[in-house]
């Protein structure tokens, strides 16, 4: 990685692992665009909590497994994307009452911890490779995220949205969307 692990790194990682998984098992704040809103399904009861989990963990794992890791690995630093999407999943699958709470936020921390010693594994493993291919990673992620706006999909965005299939289909590299508050989603064929 490009930072020293020491008494600091694990600290911060503990804690951002933690207070993520906290914040999302109490239903404050999740990373995942694409789970926001469907927290008001479960607030209304019409999702359980299990359904948060499956939904959670269908949304993001792909993310984590195909983009994070290898974007993490190729970039020699721990992204965002990894460590909060991980702890969305982890925040919904504990419930949101009681002392299960503080088990969330204490597995939050552990996957933080892990998550930072299992990068540097990595790291370290293919470093002694006959064959340095970790900078090719990067070209194994996905196109970007291409965003629309809340409740419209301005011409621009249109353009975008047509030029970037146009070029996955070229490619065949995945495509992410990004929408407003779950708002025009599109289906590009």
């Amino acid at each position: 990685m490009l930072f020293e692990i020491n008494l600091l790194t694990i600290i911060v990682m503990a804690a951002l692992g933690g207070i993520s998984t906290y914040l999302a098992n109490q239903n404050i704040a999740v990373f995942h665009d694409g789970l926001r809103p469907l927290y008001s399904q479960y607030f209304s009861g019409a999702m359980d909590r299990r359904a948060l989990f499956a939904t959670s963990f269908a949304l993001s794992f792909g993310l984590v497994i195909g983009f994070g890791i290898p974007t993490s690995i190729a970039g020699k630093i721990i992204i965002v994307h990894t460590i909060l999407l991980g702890c969305d999943i982890l925040g919904t699958l504990f419930s949101d009452s009681g002392n299960r709470k503080w088990i969330a936020t204490a597995v939050g921390a552990l996957f933080g911890i892990l998550l930072l010693f299992g990068m540097q594994a990595i790291t370290d493993i293919f470093s002694v490779l006959p064959i340095d291919f970790t900078g090719n990673l990067g070209n194994v992620g996905s196109l970007g995220e291409v965003g629309s706006s809340h409740n419209a999909i301005k011409a621009s965005e249109q353009r975008l949205f047509n030029l970037v299939a146009d070029v996955h289909l070229y490619t065949g590299r995945p495509i992410f969307t990004h929408t407003t508050l779950g708002t025009m989603a599109v289906f590009l064929e």
